[in-house]
């Protein structure tokens, strides 16, 4: 590398890399304003990523010798095309066994040799079927060439243009063998002289290190007192801190027994607590009957005041066209005294003449006083009338239903039911609500919680024998509202989930509208639509149409409620319902995923029905949600 003084060095075979970076080393050393490239020769199966020597190569070469250094690893004639003509002054073929391999590079890499440059194929001993001295012959029998039998062997070769070298080492490496032997006597005392440097420079660093230990060692001597005082010292500290440590435990026992002690009061106190509050819900529970109750009795009330009211008028009537002037109305409390014979035949004489109509009959009386009360009309339901006006009828229905199977997406909706003891009335109406849809791409995700009702089973029995669409899962036992809705999100498949409640109803096109929103906003993970309820004689009443998207109102209270629709992977990395927050768990859910939510629409429809009875929330028959609810 000295005497040639290369501008470009080509390494054709990286192999382990030592070859290359020995190129480089002189290129550094002897400050040659050279560039050294690195082939790597592709084998079969094997990818430069996979290829551990090349891959550390590529590290060790950019960090000591930066822009020196190139590593390339396409075929070698396609890296041949970024050569120019005559450009490289040193090629070194490496890292091959095959004569025809090595034969295939040197017609290669031929026309890329300078007038000047010089040739190096290590191998050229390797005893193989496919023999590399026999490519290495053939290519140097019209050149200058020398050949190193030491370890697999080295062939050096000038080309045939090449002028006479000049210099000291070249001139003897082709003078003949015996110029031949010298020069590869010499390389090896270089060698052996840098590795005597190196061992020396080893033994120099040894020594500091051994001079550092001694100093180190002598002053660990020359304080070992100050050292044993020292750990006296500590251990003297560490004897007080035991102490004290021991004392703050004790300390600290003692408040943990205060603390239970503290924790069993209020304890007590919370099951006190609980028991008036069922006790409160129950009352309030009674009020609310008793309340219905003079409702009614107010009511029945005012019907008897206006029959006792007709009434009283048609006793005055009555009295007014008595001929006896009212007399026969008033009870005598004296004895009833017998009219003679003849006066009884008067009496009929008298009658004779209005029996046989030939008196006209007399006119009533005009009514003075208050006029008749008139009939008061109802008035108008202006929530069935806006039902009308706003809700598809059975037509625009049917219309959906074509729409829907031609809708581009078309999402699948998961819908979870936990199921407890629910009324058979009430299951089949949730049930049908759903099958009913006018959208179709749904599955039913319903979890049986160890009902005992056999009602209920039957009807689930029935139904997931008559509708493929129904997943039903049964469970040993009531594992809470949030676990139970966890198992029907666990066999869940669908793009978005919605939970409904086991006694309530779907508007026949809530899926629909659902779809039709996300088409409208692909981007959004959480669709949220109005609801009204549904009272014990089938009518809907009380509609909550509900404003867009508002954190703040969120915060407040639970207004995104039924029907809400969640993207399934937002519930699976949030982890599904949390079964501390039972019977607010929905609302636990919407405070965490509208804060990871992407996207959040309002479905201006009123896409489910919240039944009222007894034991529904919606009538605070679940006095169990106050203890969770977040709000």
């Amino acid at each position: 590398m000295a005497c040639k003084k290369p501008k470009v060095v080509v390494t054709l075979g990286f192999g382990d890399g030592q070859a290359f970076f020995t190129f480089c080393q002189a290129v550094l050393e002897q400050n040659l304003e050279s560039q050294c490239v690195a082939v790597r020769r592709n084998r079969a199966g094997e990818e430069p990523n996979d290829d551990v020597a090349w891959v550390r190569g590529n590290e060790y070469g950019h960090e000591f010798y930066g822009h020196l250094t190139r590593f390339l690893h396409a075929p070698p004639g396609l890296v041949a095309t970024e050569f120019p003509k005559a450009s490289v002054d040193f090629l070194f073929l490496d890292d091959s066994d095959s004569g025809t391999e090595i034969g295939a590079d040197l017609r290669i890499w031929q026309s890329k040799l300078a007038p000047n440059g010089l040739l190096l194929v290590h191998g050229t001993t390797l005893e193989r079927n496919d023999n590399p001295k026999v490519a290495w012959l053939e290519w140097t029998a019209s050149r200058r060439a020398v050949e190193v039998s030491e370890g697999i062997g080295l062939g050096i070769a000038l080309q045939p243009e090449a002028s006479e070298p000049g210099e000291f080492l070249l001139t003897r490496l082709f003078a003949g063998k015996e110029s031949l032997a010298e020069v590869v006597e010499i390389y090896r005392l270089a060698v052996a002289r840098i590795e005597a440097q190196a061992n020396a420079d080893e033994a120099l660093r040894k020594q500091a290190a051994l001079e550092t230990r001694q100093i180190w060692l002598q002053f660990l001597l020359d304080d070992r007192w100050t050292a044993q005082d020292v750990m006296d010292d500590q251990a003297r500290h560490i004897s007080e801190q035991a102490q004290l440590l021991e004392e703050r435990g004790g300390q600290l026992m003692n408040q943990q027994a205060a603390l239970t002690e503290q924790l069993q009061r209020f304890e007590a106190l919370r099951r006190d607590r609980a028991k008036a509050q069922l006790i409160m819900d129950a009352q309030q529970e009674q009020v609310r009957h008793w309340l219905g109750v003079s409702e009614r009795l107010k009511a029945e009330k005012t019907e008897l005041k206006t029959e006792l009211k007709s009434m009283k008028q048609l006793v005055q009537f009555a009295k007014a066209a008595c001929r006896r002037g009212g007399k026969c109305f008033q009870a005598s409390s004296e004895p009833k005294t017998r009219k003679p014979l003849p006066a009884k035949i008067l009496r009929e004489l008298q009658r004779i003449p209005r029996q046989l109509g030939l008196l006209s009959p007399l006119a009533p009386p005009s009514k003075k006083g208050k006029p008749a009360p008139t009939k008061v009309t109802p008035p108008v339901d202006r929530y069935a009338a806006w039902i009308a006006e706003h809700e598809p009828d059975a037509a625009a229905l049917e219309a959906q239903r074509c729409s829907a199977r031609e809708m581009k997406g078309r999402p699948k909706f998961s819908l979870l039911v936990p199921v407890h003891d629910t009324l058979g009335r009430f299951l089949d109406e949730m049930l049908e609500s759903i099958v009913g849809q006018t959208y179709d791409n749904w599955e039913l995700c319903a979890v049986d919680a160890g009902s005992t009702k056999p009602e209920t089973r039957e009807r689930l029995a029935d139904w997931e024998a008559r509708e493929p669409k129904l997943r039903l899962l049964r469970l040993s036992g009531n594992l809470g509202i949030a676990e139970n809705t966890n198992r029907a999100l666990a066999a869940a498949s669908g793009e978005f989930i919605a939970c409904i409640d086991h006694d309530d109803v779907l508007a026949p096109f809530a899926l629909y509208e659902l779809a039709r929103a996300f088409t409208d906003a692909p981007g959004a993970e959480i669709f949220y639509s109005d609801e009204d309820r549904l009272g014990l004689d089938g009518k809907r009443h009380s509609p909550f149409f509900k404003p867009e998207w508002s954190p703040s109102l969120l915060t407040s209270f639970m207004y995104i409620g039924h029907l809400t629709a969640y993207r399934r992977s937002l519930v699976a990395e949030l982890g599904g319902f949390r079964k501390e927050f039972d019977f607010s768990q929905d609302y636990d859910l919407a405070l965490r995923a509208t804060e990871r939510s992407r996207g959040i629409h309002h479905i201006p429809h009123v896409l489910y029905h919240w039944r009222e009875h007894p034991a529904s929330g919606s009538m605070g028959g679940k006095p169990e949600a106050r203890k969770s609810n977040l709000a």
